[in-house]
């Protein structure tokens, strides 16, 4: 029985697709928000237990919806849709205030990016910046938008010299946040 296949090239992309998909991180597109915000959820995040966001909430001053984190939880990702009242027209108000909030009540050591943008045809703005805390420099960046007229925020927190984390998992996380029902 032969299993040569004319093409060795053939049989040699079979091989590396096959491991390319065995190594791939296996990325999650869950319903956050009761199916309203859809994302591609890095393999390596999973739901932080409520005792332990509640003890973030403190820290935060506000409570998440959600926080998932890393198995070290040095990287976690929040997700609060408050009562704050929030249309599309008060984004770069918004963002100037938490800009200004962010400089007064923490040690930015500097600011990376502040800009408004769209994800996928819906408006965002994007705070990113370092940050000095006990554990060491953190990278934060915050990602806000209106959902169902009320803010919707996301706080992403990694060590700073991480940065593959930064850019292999948690760059393509922002670019898959897909709001995929705005009304309530």
């Amino acid at each position: 029985m032969s299993l040569y296949i004319t093409s060795s090239s053939r049989a040699l992309r079979i091989l590396l697709g096959a491991l390319l998909l065995l190594t791939t991180p296996i990325l999650a597109r869950p319903l956050l928000l009761d199916g309203s915000l859809e994302a591609e959820i890095p393999a390596a995040f999973r739901p932080l237990d409520q005792a332990i966001v509640n003890e973030l909430s403190a820290e935060l001053s506000t409570k998440p919806v959600l926080v998932l984190a890393t198995p070290d939880t040095q990287t976690r990702i929040s997700v609060t849709h408050s009562r704050t009242s929030l249309n599309f027209e008060e984004l770069d108000e918004l963002k100037e205030a938490f800009k200004e909030q962010v400089s007064e009540q923490s040690n930015v050591t500097r600011w990376l990016r502040d800009e408004s943008l769209t994800i996928h045809g819906h408006p965002w703005f994007r705070l990113d910046y370092e940050i000095t805390r006990n554990s060491g420099v953190k990278r934060e960046i915050v990602l806000a938008t209106s959902l169902h007229h009320r803010l919707l925020y996301l706080v992403i927190s990694a060590p700073n010299d991480d940065q593959d984390m930064l850019t292999v998992e948690l760059q393509p996380f922002i670019d898959s946040l897909r709001v995929v029902k705005t009304s309530p």
